[in-house]
């Protein structure tokens, strides 16, 4: 009698722990079926420049067709990389993508919509919302380094040269020492050019 008595409570037991377990499961898969961007390779934090160069890559999921990555290097502005004629890179059928980017102190993955139209240059860190599907942030790896300055002797004093980039008049501003010397009667000299990358590099 006492057997037949406790059979149904534990069925009963059973059929709620079931249920919750059933119930958790729809609840974390809802959770994840939302898209992820993951780095896989994180290039050091350090000032951008013509020459710095590194490798960035990483592994996307939940992506819809057509979506590609926009990565942006923070460096003084937010740039776009490798360079603004060719923002977008394209996601793998393994769900990885890759690309080679000047150096900054922050790196961004965006997830865009085929109607995004990445700007060369922001201000602030791109963020998501409209045609920008998803936005991951991550720092360069290990301590920021930072761009030498050139020197150059001028009227008796030593004067640093500045090779750090800046955006100043909503351009991208490029500083070679190459552009400033002295003569051999010591007077100086100061040249301006124009790069037709002068939006490409940080």
């Amino acid at each position: 009698m006492q057997l037949r008595l406790l059979v149904p409570v534990f069925l009963q037991r059973s059929l709620l722990l079931a249920l919750c377990v059933g119930l958790n499961s729809c609840q974390l898969h809802k959770a994840n079926s939302g898209p992820s961007i993951e780095f896989t390779h994180v290039p050091p934090a350090a000032q951008g420049g013509r020459e710095r160069i590194d490798t960035i890559s990483g592994r996307v999921s939940g992506v819809r067709p057509g979506q590609q990555i926009v990565i942006y290097a923070h460096a003084g502005p937010w740039s776009v990389q490798p360079w603004p004629d060719h923002p977008f890179i394209p996601i793998k059928a393994d769900s990885t993508w890759s690309t080679e980017t000047h150096l900054g102190f922050e790196y961004a993955a965006l997830l865009v919509e085929p109607d995004y139209r990445p700007l060369p240059v922001m201000d602030l860190a791109p963020t998501q919302g409209g045609s920008v599907a998803l936005v991951t942030i991550v720092k360069g790896v290990g301590s920021p380094q930072f761009a030498p300055t050139g020197s150059l002797k001028f009227s008796g004093y030593d004067w640093s040269v500045r090779t750090i980039a800046n955006d100043k008049g909503g351009m991208n501003n490029l500083f070679d020492p190459e552009n400033a010397w002295t003569d051999t009667s010591g007077a100086l000299h100061m040249r301006l050019s124009e790069s037709r990358l002068h939006f490409d590099l940080l």
